[in-house]
């Protein structure tokens, strides 16, 4: 066993949006640059023109402002760095620098930026913009939770059957094509092939988790069994509560002391289930999200190509 600060585990239970498996999806450019890995190219045309006023758009800023529309958007920049300038003058700004800075080219949204997009279609039909702090509650909820948190803050006149069978509808046309997430499927393979025991814990319902994987199930067979939270009669309460990862780790032969389990999420709710679950996390984060939302976690690497299993007393990669 290597010198490692981290305690040995024997099982691994793995989240799956945004952490196994992504997708693109037929947005288009325009319909979902506010969600995308674009969020760079925002933050250097926000401070150009913010720097001569001696101000700067930081990470802060952006986890609230991810999916304002331009309107609120400028708003926001204006009264919060009290800009002395009209918000006509400042639209007329950020669309120069815009066509000044942006690629032609369109960049692959993973699954957590689809889910945003689609909530996102729903929260504008009545008129309002999802995003900011309203986004990283939803992160990580089955989706009957996700839906009822959406229908409450902006008070949409949908019962939460209503708003999942919109859900529904706009994923059937919004994901069409899945893969993996780098590193995900080497380390998935490698711990079968080593007979370490693994697990699916993800807040997705049956629904949802056959339209995403239907062509991933030689990789999804991988697991000993998965735990779809969304429908799962045991799983009574979602991340954060740790209801998933316990029936998770309960359903494995010998049903392992939590602490003997590996958790790898990439939402700071699904962290906390984790941790709430007496498991120890491993957490692979949007790239956008603020520093704060993962201090929580037992590891933090920016891909599962980056996952060392000898860390956790599991067999090193061949």
């Amino acid at each position: 066993m290597s010198d490692s600060k981290f305690q040995p585990v024997t099982h691994c239970i793995f989240d799956m949006d945004g952490l196994l498996i992504n997708y693109t999806s037929q947005m288009n450019y325009e319909s979902w640059a506010n969600f995308s890995d674009t969020e760079q190219l925002y933050t250097t045309v926000f401070n150009r023109i913010l720097s001569p006023y001696g101000k700067q758009f930081t990470w802060e800023n952006k986890a609230v402002t991810m999916g304002f529309h331009t309107n609120q958007l400028v708003r926001y920049i204006i009264d919060t760095f009290e800009l002395p300038m009209q918000q006509e003058e400042l639209t007329k700004r950020l669309q120069t620098d815009y066509a000044a800075i942006f690629p032609s080219t369109q960049l692959l949204p993973d699954s957590e930026t689809v889910y945003k997009k689609i909530y996102g279609t729903i929260c504008e039909k009545y008129g309002f913009s999802y995003g900011g702090d309203l986004a990283f509650q939803v992160l990580g909820r089955p989706e009957r939770v996700g839906a009822e948190l959406i229908i409450n803050h902006y008070k949409l006149p949908l019962s939460i059957d209503e708003f999942q069978d919109f859900y529904h509808r706009l994923q059937k046309e919004n994901f069409t094509d899945v893969q993996m997430m780098p590193g995900a499927e080497r380390l998935l393979r490698h711990l079968k092939k080593h007979n370490v025991p693994i697990a699916l814990a993800t807040s997705s319902s049956a629904e949802s988790f056959a339209l995403k994987t239907k062509h991933l199930t030689e990789i999804f067979d991988l697991f000993h069994h998965r735990v779809l939270g969304g429908s799962d009669p045991e799983v009574k309460q979602g991340k954060p509560n740790p209801d998933i990862f316990i029936v998770a780790a309960k359903r494995f032969p010998d049903s392992p002391d939590p602490a003997k389990c590996l958790v790898f999420e990439d939402a700071p709710n699904g962290v906390q289930a984790g941790i709430n679950a007496g498991m120890q996390t491993v957490m692979v984060p949007d790239p956008h999200l603020p520093k704060q939302f993962t201090e929580k976690a037992t590891l933090v690497i920016d891909s599962l190509e980056h996952f060392k299993p000898e860390d956790f007393g599991l067999p090193k990669f061949d």
